[in-house]
């Protein structure tokens, strides 16, 4: 699928970013541009992750760019294919990036956009590549490995308040270039 894509550079600060939907997640991305394990995907069901950097709240992600870990390179924005603008502000509220999200006809989940690590600063490129196959193609783009695509649908129910579920073995895991996760993950339901 054809996808269009603008950069522009953003402050180093602490920035609230929302995209108009709930489930929306973020990929935390090492420079082989892939997560190291489950632990680097940030959604509503794994609403932080482990160094604090990158959380997710009320249907918003919170992304401490001044915080993140040297090995993340990049960070990917994703969700369901929802059209609308993505929109990230500063701690004085400010607005600091405003992308119009384009979705292509017959995705189901979309890469919204990604904030990278350039020239010691960090840059958003509004990416808007969809997938009509949905969450399984997404992630495994960026390194995760789904084994069967229509059982994984049917695996990634969302957890109840306080419980946090694992696919069933052998669905979704990661592949050999990123190491495991330390914990349970229920994938997101997009």
């Amino acid at each position: 699928m054809g996808h269009t894509t603008e950069s522009s550079w953003v402050p180093s600060v602490t920035l609230r970013v929302g995209v108009g939907t709930a489930d929306v997640a973020a990929l935390l991305l090492g420079s082989d541009g892939r997560v190291r394990g489950d632990a680097d995907m940030v959604f509503a069901g794994q609403p932080v992750h482990p160094s604090g950097t990158v959380r997710h709240d009320r249907g918003s992600l919170t992304v401490a760019l001044h915080e993140v870990e040297a090995e993340v390179e990049r960070i990917a924005i994703v969700g369901p294919a929802v059209g609308g603008s993505l929109a990230a502000t500063a701690p004085d509220r400010a607005v600091v990036l405003a992308y119009l999200v384009g979705v292509p006809e017959g995705a189901e989940a979309v890469v919204f956009g990604e904030f990278s690590r350039e020239s010691g600063g960090w840059k958003f490129t509004g990416i808007g590549k969809g997938y009509e196959s949905g969450l399984a193609a997404l992630v495994t783009e960026y390194g995760v490995e789904v084994a069967d695509e229509e059982p994984v649908a049917s695996a990634l129910e969302k957890p109840a308040p306080g419980l946090v579920k694992q696919p069933a073995p052998g669905l979704v895991k990661q592949s050999a270039a990123a190491p495991a996760a330390a914990g349970p993950v229920c994938w997101p339901a997009w």
